[in-house]
């Protein structure tokens, strides 16, 4: 049976959710050379648009058939606990907080650059913006409402854990061309994503 328009829009929304939240757990474990973080949902009833940290770092994501905003929120403790050994450091408190948002920024345009890889590989080309950096409290600010038209738009919120670290993500996804995306479909998200590079940030 052939799936109508409505089921492929939300079987594309589905396979967009899938691929950014992958993706960016993918950056976040290779970077912070610790595999033990995984996707899990929220440990609160949180909504997208409410304050998830004292920082986010984000980062636009834009094509003719797509534009995505990519958030990342968090507490500079729990950054440094993961990111001192980026910097060569041998404990957290000898990271400074400069070095921290630092370091969010380069994972976020690490994990920007992951999912432009994976879209153009499916034919799909996108641009991105230089990563950057704000309080966590413009969050408010921010329109997460869904809507169809005169474009299909949506919002996502999820967390990424290890421990006592968490670390909230949103998204804000607007499809311009559903048909141009039905490639999309085809990707499959490999069981490990992470690449055989080197593991090194080079910080902007």
């Amino acid at each position: 049976m052939e799936l109508g328009k409505e089921d492929k829009i939300d079987l594309i929304k589905d396979k967009i959710i899938s691929i950014t939240r992958h993706s960016i757990e993918d950056r976040v474990r290779l970077h912070s050379h610790n595999t033990a973080f995984n996707l899990c949902k929220p440990d609160r009833d949180l909504k997208p648009g409410q304050v998830l940290g004292h920082w986010m770092s984000l980062i636009l994501v834009s094509g003719e058939s797509l534009r995505m905003t990519i958030k990342l929120h968090y507490n500079l403790y729990d950054v440094k606990t993961i990111a001192y050994s980026a910097y060569g450091k041998e404990a957290a408190d000898q990271l400074s907080d400069k070095q921290a948002i630092d370091f969010m920024k380069e994972l976020c345009n690490l994990s920007a650059g992951q999912l432009v890889k994976i879209f153009e590989e499916n034919n799909l080309p996108l641009g991105m913006s230089l990563p950057l950096c704000a309080r966590g409290f413009n969050e408010i600010f921010s329109d997460y409402t869904s809507a169809v038209k005169p474009f299909v738009k949506f919002g996502d919120l999820w967390s990424i854990k290890c421990e006592d670290s968490v670390f909230m993500m949103t998204s804000v996804v607007e499809i311009l061309d559903t048909f141009a995306l039905r490639n999309i479909l085809k990707y499959e998200i490999p069981l490990a994503t992470a690449e055989s590079d080197d593991g090194e940030m080079d910080f902007l």
